[in-house]
């Protein structure tokens, strides 16, 4: 690199860095019913070494996650001593480093102004930040679909088993990370490799599926432990008659908006993806985008996304949501960076574009960032707020909390209140009225009748509400005493 690249590559860096850090530092990180679950749980392996096999519930009953997750999150839940946003600090490092050696393998193998348009379009879409720093099993997909991207280069360039062995490793943590992606994501890959090799990638089978049972593991001993109980549950599943009732050219029209709508994700900006888009198909009309045999690999990215489409035109189940695929953009960026690497002036002077137009994006949103007056209560903040009440007002005895959420089982909660227990600065509150009172957490919910129900099951006839706290996220405390 030269001086000038070195000097752009701070800059972006920085904003790289400042758009994903933020959010951590001032706390407003999604915290979900999925993050509550999945940190309970960890507590459980790293304190009670209650160690697992299997991860966390998919949207199909009886079937589940990879557990790896799980043991990803220890390490955080060790090293910050289960702060809760521990876990959004290290997700972020791991992820950094990743994007950082994912954009010097694209400035040695392509070129600088190619790599530096990775990052610069990472640091800008909101997607990619989110990414960067959600514990969650869905968005570690974007950490071990890198790998797979990388590997797979490597194997096209070398012809190496090994490489082919770590592609196909990497597709079975993204298997076990986002079980939906993974089911797509293997047999595409297969028929990919075996349109673009031919016989030659018959001898390879074996490999292939080998390669995928080292992060499958824990799954295969939960399988045989408990007689097929995933197995069964998803042949039933895909045999079932469970259907979404759409004609043809509704499930085709569904489907490519689905797919305009990731690549959307990456570009931010609508009328961007719609340009790219639309460059993209006249390049491939006109053959200017040259597939030749030195490009091998990307023309395996294009198969795999064809692939994936045909696949989830003949899947008719219902509903697919577009989190199922979560981490696919990644290809789709690979493939948009590829393109915009063609020998054309045109497109040379398009790249020059978007990395003015994100350099100047950044600059906004950064001096936006910088004069906002306040930082809004959501997230793992918000949650936090509502339970430091509690440690400021309750530490000394025991008291009574009913909390309500939407998703029913408040885990977010459940977490934060064990959290302030560990460090003895509160006594773990009771479900039952305590010394004749208690308090409720009731947050905000869009389905009145919901929280009606909740306050007749858990509001004795004779309490009386005493006191009301209410929060900016629509969240509130009641404190109800009976008479």
């Amino acid at each position: 690199m030269n001086f000038w690249q070195k000097i752009l590559l701070v800059i972006v860096l920085f904003f790289y860095i400042y758009f994903r850090i933020t959010p951590i530092i001032h706390q407003t990180v999604p915290y979900t019913y999925d993050q509550g679950r999945d940190f309970l749980k960890v507590k459980e392996i790293v304190e009670n070494k209650n160690f697992t096999l299997i991860g966390p519930t998919t949207g199909l009953e009886g079937i589940f996650h990879g557990v790896w997750i799980y043991y990803f999150l220890s390490i955080p839940y060790i090293l910050f001593s289960g702060n809760p946003i521990g876990f959004y600090y290290f997700f972020f490092l791991i992820n950094l480093i990743v994007n950082l050696l994912f954009f010097n393998f694209l400035r040695k193998k392509f070129n600088f102004n190619l790599a530096i348009l990775f990052l610069l379009t990472t640091s800008i879409s909101k997607y990619f930040i989110n990414e960067a720093f959600s514990p969650s099993n869905d968005h570690l997909v974007s950490i071990f679909i890198l790998g797979f991207i990388y590997f797979s280069y490597l194997y096209f360039l070398k012809k190496e088993k090994k490489y082919l062995f770590l592609t196909m490793m990497f597709s079975g943590f993204i298997l076990e990370s986002e079980f939906a992606f993974g089911l797509f994501l293997i047999p595409s890959t297969f028929f990919s490799f075996l349109i673009i090799e031919k016989k030659s990638f018959i001898k390879k089978i074996p490999l292939f599926f080998i390669s995928i049972i080292p992060p499958s593991l824990p799954r295969f001993i939960f399988e045989i432990k408990h007689n097929f109980l995933q197995t069964k549950n998803f042949l039933k599943y895909l045999f079932s008659n469970q259907s979404n009732n759409l004609e043809f050219t509704q499930i085709i029209k569904e489907r490519l908006i689905l797919f305009f709508n990731y690549i959307n994700d990456i570009f931010t900006y609508k009328y961007l993806s719609i340009i790219f888009l639309l460059l993209f198909i006249f390049g491939l009309i006109t053959k200017k985008i040259k597939l030749n045999k030195n490009n091998l690999w990307i023309k395996f990215n294009l198969l795999i996304l064809s692939l994936i489409f045909l696949l989830l035109i003949i899947y008719k189940k219902d509903p697919f949501y577009p989190y199922y695929l979560n981490g696919i953009q990644y290809i789709f960026l690979i493939i948009a960076l590829f393109f915009l690497n063609q020998k054309n002036s045109f497109l040379k002077l398009f790249n020059i574009f978007l990395i003015i137009f994100f350099l100047i994006i950044n600059l906004i949103n950064f001096k936006n960032s910088i004069f906002k007056k306040n930082i809004p209560l959501l997230g793992l903040r918000a949650d936090n707020e509502i339970i430091n009440y509690f440690v400021k007002n309750e530490s000394k005895d025991y008291f009574c909390l009913r909390i309500y959420t939407p998703p029913v089982i408040p885990y977010t909660y459940q977490y934060l209140l064990q959290y302030y227990v560990d460090k003895k600065q509160i006594k773990y509150p009771k479900g039952d009225f305590y010394k004749g009172q208690c308090y409720f957490i009731i947050d905000k919910e869009p389905y009145e009748f919901r929280l009606s129900k909740w306050r007749e099951e858990n509001t004795p006839e004779n309490a009386k509400l005493i006191k009301k706290i209410s929060f900016e996220n629509g969240s509130t405390i009641e404190l109800w005493k009976e008479n």
